[in-house]
């Protein structure tokens, strides 16, 4: 007995299940122009998501959070919140689905169910409605039917494929995709028309607002990162892993340019683009297999060279690089670490 149990926890040992001891949280290495500090602390649970949105008819900042969401002005004075009674998210993505200036919010990583809460942070809906006899991964916002108003795409795990859903949750097509682990809508080409891209296990696959598949090809992405970044000019790249770097590619999924992933502890599971002062750099969130007391900043450029490395004593669950108010050619970066939001700006 005692032989079987020590190949078990050997065989846990090599496959990740145990790492090392959880690291004190410490700034391991920055650079001096760089400024670092709290500036939002939730009631809310988790931050999961920082978004930049407009709520009567002003710039603010959607925090997105566990157990509900806060939007806050861009100096952070806190606008309007609103708790989500007896429902937990581990994505909350705001969306003004029909146009009326209030935010609806939906799950972004489903787990076992696809939600809809109301502005409120009541249940609206959830798919599959009744019994599971899907998996829903996870869940995006769009226009597909050009009316202005917003429906739903839901990716499935186990083979069930693409959903599109209307406003109250019901199916309007669905399209066999294997097993879907991310998905978009975004305009690719900036043509103005807007496209469905998914991954579906090492392929990316394009697809018009029916569903209809226009091409496809072989592609990994990471784990949580978007699956596209914003191009300068309109349109956007695809983003790729390859070879610890991300790859922007084309919309025919050809390479355009390489960033270097630095090395760190861990696995990067995020990586967000951010402009401080002018400065093209990237922010990774990294993270250990079951060390949920462990989480891993890297601020560095694109050769890789890390400019700022951080410890924290939770996972960084949201990312984002928002308009500096003080200065219109840079950027702020956000992250979000258990129920604190932080600020680094370069000076």
């Amino acid at each position: 007995m005692r032989l079987k149990w020590t190949a078990m926890v050997l065989a846990a040992f090599l496959s990740g299940c145990f790492v090392p001891p959880d690291e004190e949280p410490r700034v391991r290495a920055t650079v001096p122009e760089l400024d670092r500090r709290v500036v939002f602390s939730s009631h809310l649970g988790r931050v999961n998501s920082i978004q930049v949105v407009t709520l009567r008819g002003k710039r603010m900042l959607a925090i997105g959070c566990s157990r509900g969401a806060a939007f806050v002005a861009t100096d952070y004075v806190l606008e309007q919140s609103v708790f989500f009674s007896d429902i937990w998210m581990s994505t909350t993505i705001p969306v003004d689905i029909d146009r009326d200036g209030q935010f609806e919010f939906l799950e972004g990583d489903c787990g076992s169910k696809a939600k809809l809460l109301s502005a409120q942070g009541h249940l609206l809906w959830e798919f599959p409605k009744n019994e599971r006899t899907v998996s829903p991964t996870r869940m995006a916002a769009g226009d597909l039917d050009g009316d202005g108003m917003q429906e739903f795409l839901v990716g499935t795990n186990g083979g069930g494929g693409l959903f599109a859903l209307d406003r109250g949750g019901s199916v309007i097509w669905k399209r066999d995709a294997g097993n879907v682990f991310g998905v978009e809508v975004v305009d690719l080409d900036g043509d103005g028309k807007c496209e469905i891209v998914h991954i579906n296990v090492g392929n990316v696959v394009i697809r018009d607002l029916n569903g209809d598949q226009l091409r496809q090809f072989e592609f990994n992405t990471l784990f949580r990162s978007p699956l596209t970044w914003p191009r300068d000019g309109g349109g956007a790249f695809l983003v790729r892993e390859s070879d610890a770097s991300v790859e922007l590619c084309d919309d025919q999924g050809q390479p355009l340019s390489s960033i270097r992933l630095p090395d760190g502890d861990g696995y990067t599971v995020w990586v967000q683009p951010v402009k401080l002062g002018g400065s093209s750099w990237f922010a990774a969130a990294n993270q250990r297999s079951y060390a949920y007391g462990s989480g891993y900043l890297y601020i560095f450029d694109e050769s890789g060279q890390v400019l700022h490395d951080e410890v924290f004593a939770h996972r960084v669950e949201a990312l984002a690089g928002v308009p500096d108010p003080q200065n219109p050619e840079s950027e702020l970066l956000l992250i979000g670490v258990a129920g604190q939001v932080i600020e680094y700006r370069k000076r």
